[in-house]
This record gives structure tokens, C-alpha cells and sequence, in this order.
């Protein structure tokens, strides 16, 4: 076991300049833990930090694609857990050489990376993606050997296959009040906030005789691996009108669903043609950031 922590930095013309935070590092045998504290990101309005994992190949700074952070702010909390499948296999597990942050595309984009051997120079902004858990989604789509769990209708599932159309309630995080009282501190639940920080809503729905609880999220090996430390095993995508999002309570259509859990009853509230426009008006001053009443994401 090795915990180290080391500084993050922004990146210009290939050489590092100014501290924005730092993360705190723990490597065991075949999983890691990374917590990344960010601060002075120049990320106004919420905007979005896609997460890497990279090691040195050739004289070249290669990238696996572990996720992404939205609506962060100029300071935020957030913390990745991956294993070696996540990254290739055991060899590849111990190259990883440290950890890149990247917003926007082209010569747009912005780069903060964080090197585990402090001593070497790397250029984190000249990294060449290699997306390894969107590879493995689109593998377990398309071929039929892949194991049922890699498939992301069905992860780890009991969770029925969707087969026909339910009523699935979007809820705010104040009516988890509506669940049995043994229940309530499900609200505090670490992965629950950081799912409803970003997306700014939770589900309840019904499905053959079980109540279930989702929080919205993408399928990657990474976030299922969160998920479930957190007792979210399922991941359920919901069929084509059964849900009425906001351009921001969704993204990446083809990975986006609702990782879910039992629960012991079904949140209902009345379906109405529109929301409140107030309460829409108040979803987009917290997802742009304008809002202080907003939750805080993930810290550990």
C-alpha cells in the first residue's frame, strides 16, 4: 500500500505554472483512490473537467479517459477510484504515471495535471487520448460473448431488464423525506450528492414488485466501481419518453442512466406538463453556479 500527495498544476506551452490544488493518492495491489482538491479553475458557469489517467510511452504522454466532473466550480472536491481492469491490466495498472484534468478541445483547451514523480518532466498538454471504458462499454454492446455484467443495461443487475415503458418520478433530494425513516439518511449518501450536484435530480420508480432509488450517471468502469461502494449496484436506462430532462440534467446520452438501489417505497408526487418556473429557473442558477444554495460536490 503507498499514499503520497502531490500538488496540481495548470499546464501552458508545455511547461507548468501556477498551482490549482492537489490530490491525495492511494495505490494498493490491484485498486487505486485518488481525491482531488481543485482550486483558482478558471471554470465559471460549471463548466466541465474530463479526468485522465496517463503513463509515459515512447517519450509520450498517453491518456486513458476516466470520466468527467461537471458543473465544477473554481473550487471543488472529487474523488476517482479505478482497478486494473479500468486501466488495461495489471502492467499497465503500475505505469500510470499521474493524473490530467482537461477542459474544453483544441487550442481551447486547458490542462492540470498532477505528476506522481515530481522530478520528471512531463508535457501533460501534448497527451494522446487512448479511451480504454468507453472501448469496453462499446465491446459489451456489440458482442454477444461479453459477460452479462459488463452490459450496461444490466450491471451486477437483479434490476429487470427494461422491456416496457414505467412511470419513473424525477425527484429532488429534499423528498427522500418520502421513503420510510430508516431510510432518510440516504440523503447524505456521498455518491447520491455527487450524482444530484451534477445533475440536479434523482429518480424513483417501481419495476416488478421492487421500489428503487437512481441517481443519474454515466457507465464506466470507474463510476461503477464508486457506485457500488456506495450501494448503488444497478444501472438502469430509462426507455424513450418515460423521463422529461433539462439539457442539463443529461449528457452523453449513450452512457447516461440511473445507478440504482432498493429502496422501500416509491417516491410519487403529482406529473405535471411543466415544472414550476421558478423551480427551472433555480436548477439553471445552480448548474451555471450562480446560485449559493446549490450542494456542495463530493468531499471526502
Amino acid at each position: 500500500m503507498k499514499r503520497f500527495i502531490r500538488y496540481l498544476y495548470e499546464y501552458q506551452n508545455g511547461k507548468r505554472t501556477r498551482n490549482t490544488g492537489f490530490v491525495k493518492v492511494l495505490e494498493q495491489t490491484d485498486t487505486a483512490e485518488i481525491q482531488i482538491y481543485g482550486r483558482g479553475f478558471p471554470v465559471a458557469g460549471g463548466r466541465t473537467l474530463e479526468i485522465y489517467l496517463f503513463y509515459e510511452e515512447d517519450g509520450k504522454c498517453i491518456g486513458i479517459r476516466m470520466g468527467e466532473i461537471r458543473g465544477a466550480q473554481a473550487a471543488f472536491g472529487y474523488k476517482l477510484i479505478y482497478t486494473t481492469d479500468d486501466v488495461g491490466g495489471d502492467g499497465q495498472f503500475g505505469k500510470i504515471g499521474g493524473m490530467i484534468l482537461r477542459t474544453g478541445n483544441g487550442a481551447d483547451a486547458g490542462y492540470y495535471g498532477a505528476v506522481w514523480d515530481e522530478a520528471r518532466p512531463v508535457d501533460v498538454s501534448r497527451m494522446i487520448t487512448e479511451d480504454k471504458n468507453t472501448d469496453a462499454v462499446r465491446k459489451s454492446k456489440s458482442n454477444p460473448n461479453v459477460p452479462e455484467e459488463r452490459n450496461s443495461q444490466n450491471a451486477n443487475s437483479d434490476l429487470p431488464p427494461k422491456t416496457t415503458k414505467d412511470i419513473i418520478y424525477k425527484i429532488t433530494r429534499q423528498e427522500i423525506a418520502g421513503l420510510p425513516r430508516k431510510e432518510w439518511k440516504l440523503a447524505n449518501n456521498h455518491f447520491l450528492l455527487h450524482g444530484y450536484y451534477n445533475y440536479h435530480h434523482l429518480v424513483s420508480f417501481e419495476k416488478e414488485g421492487k421500489c428503487w432509488i437512481g441517481v443519474p450517471g454515466l457507465y464506466f468502469p470507474g463510476e461503477q466501481r464508486a457506485a457500488g461502494a456506495f450501494g448503488f449496484n444497478q444501472f438502469m436506462k430509462p426507455s424513450d419518453g418515460e423521463l422529461d430532462l433539462e439539457e442539463y440534467e443529461i449528457e452523453d446520452e449513450e452512457h447516461f442512466g440511473y445507478w440504482c438501489r432498493p429502496v422501500g417505497a416509491v417516491i410519487r408526487k403529482e406529473i405535471k406538463e411543466k415544472e414550476d418556473a421558478a423551480d427551472i429557473d433555480r436548477r439553471r442558477k445552480i448548474h451555471e453556479g450562480s446560485d449559493p444554495s446549490g450542494e456542495k460536490s463530493m468531499e471526502d
